[in-house]
């Protein structure tokens, strides 16, 4: 009886211990090592957007790496396939965006670019069209946003 009950309290810590103590944490959500102190956008307004705020939300305050960032974006919408009928059944978009940083210590511009491109098919419905190039170009734009916070991050560290 009592090795039953010696097993169960074994049991019953070891599960705690397992369940309790699983602290997962993404390593690439650590705030940057740079301070963005401004960021200008050239190009297309709903990317470049979307790419500053993810920028000024990885910006750290308490850095001492303060910079002034300069973002232009380009979107090229290309046919990419075209049926017997000679009408577009896909489309490619590449969005190019390029980044130029200045730190306010030193005169010394830094500039990346950075080139992402999709597909998405051309539906029935026009409005649909539209909704499969949003979602993708809003996922296009976080996979960019990502790159450039990276590259500011290894950059800086």
């Amino acid at each position: 009886m009592a090795h039953n009950k010696k097993n169960t309290f074994y049991l019953i810590l070891i599960s705690t211990l397992l369940l309790t103590s699983c602290g997962f944490k993404k390593l690439e959500k650590l705030n940057g090592n740079y301070n963005a102190q401004e960021v200008s956008i050239k190009g297309d307004r709903r990317v470049g957007y979307i790419l500053k705020n993810e920028i000024m939300l990885n910006s750290s305050s308490k850095s001492k790496n303060l910079i002034i960032i300069s973002i232009s974006t380009d979107k090229k919408k290309l046919t990419k396939e075209k049926n017997i009928k000679n009408k577009t059944t896909k489309y490619e978009v590449k969005l190019s965006t390029n980044i130029k940083f200045t730190s306010t210590q030193s005169t010394k511009e830094i500039g990346k670019s950075f080139i992402r491109s999709f597909y998405y098919d051309v539906e029935k419905d026009h409005s649909l069209s539209l909704a499969n190039e949003k979602n993708e170009l809003d996922d296009l734009t976080s996979l960019l946003a990502e790159d450039i916070i990276n590259y500011l991050n290894s950059y800086f560290n």
